[in-house]
């Protein structure tokens, strides 16, 4: 390409492959420009004056203006429940499910080596479906956990108000490191796993409200 000249690219030089057992097409013009087209997914060049060639098979001439869209790649997005909004959690579940289904009905008739096969499958889509089912039950738990802290430090910051920061900092947080956080990675595996219900990721929080009101009395007394 010579230059660009605001929007149009001035003799450039375009290579197109279209797909791996086609042979490059090159696309030569005295001016060109690219827009893109979100409805149709790809992107449009508009080409002015120019020669047109397939490696080792022709070459064609244009003079006047030629339009040439290319689409674009529209890659499968993961299902992992860290990138689905909690909208979007429902359809995957339904989607599994139905994978499930259609994994038993393939069971029937399947030697031993293919079932056993197949109940891996099954197991895995299962874990799965149990993973999102508990994730929004793991998302409210863990956005409430900041204020099950708080019912800690509060009756703590007031009781050694006249301590060091650091202090009551450890105060709170060895026992939180210590009880919360192993309880969290506990009630995790059992819920996400089907072993427990997915409102047992309430369990840590629940332990830490306790806590905390029962210092917020020993506070409240004085």
């Amino acid at each position: 390409m010579a230059r660009v000249d605001g929007r149009r690219l001035l003799r450039p030089v375009i290579t197109l492959h279209p797909r791996e057992n086609t042979p490059p097409v090159t696309l030569t013009a005295e001016e060109a420009e690219l827009r893109s087209d979100r409805e149709a997914g790809g992107l449009v060049i508009l080409c002015r004056n120019g020669e047109v060639e397939v490696e080792g098979k022709m070459r064609l001439s244009f003079p006047d203006t030629q339009q040439q869209t290319v689409p674009f790649d529209s890659p499968k997005r993961p299902v992992h429940r860290d990138w689905l909004a909690s909208s979007e959690i429902p359809a995957c579940i339904a989607e599994l499910n139905k994978k499930i289904d259609e994994s038993k009905q393939e069971k029937v008739g399947a030697t031993p080596k293919e079932a056993s096969a197949i109940d891996k499958r099954i197991a895995d889509l299962q874990w799965r479906v149990h993973r999102l089912s508990s994730e929004p039950y793991r998302r409210w738990s863990n956005g409430f956990s900041c204020l099950c802290f708080v019912l800690i430090g509060a009756p703590v910051a007031m009781r050694w108000r006249f301590d060091s920061f650091l202090s009551s900092f450890f105060v709170c947080f060895l026992p939180i490191l210590g009880v919360y956080y192993p309880l969290l990675m506990f009630q995790e595996d059992l819920a996400t796993s089907g072993t427990l219900p997915p409102y047992a990721f309430w369990l840590g929080n629940l332990v830490l409200v306790g806590a905390g009101f029962w210092l917020l009395r020993q506070v409240i007394r004085y």
